[in-house]
């Protein structure tokens, strides 16, 4: 199941940029349709990459020799240094928790 729907997504893609637009200085070098098109299938790339890496910390979790009950102190924490370790991995910046 997709994080974000079609109607959040250009809903989003509308909110970004017309923040973009409304910043000093900027410009646009196209129409405003293609830009939301291509800020729609970033946000969907992003989230995409998400998906990925939450898949990954999961399965390293999965794969400890002592079992940890998901969502336990323990468990959130290795969760989120997998997470940010996997997101490194794939150059990516992880501002979490």
């Amino acid at each position: 199941m997709p994080l974000l729907s079609d109607d959040k997504a250009t809903h989003l893609s509308h909110v970004i940029l017309d923040s973009l637009l409304g910043a000093p200085g900027v410009t646009p070098k196209t129409d405003r349709e293609s830009i939301l098109r291509e800020v729609k299938r970033i946000l969907h790339a992003e989230l995409h990459v998400e998906e990925e890496v939450d898949s990954a910390a999961r399965k390293k979790l999965a794969s400890l020799s002592r079992q940890l009950p998901e969502g336990s102190p323990e468990w959130e924490v290795r969760y989120q240094a997998y997470f940010r370790e996997e997101m490194n991995r794939r150059g990516r910046l992880f501002i979490g928790a």
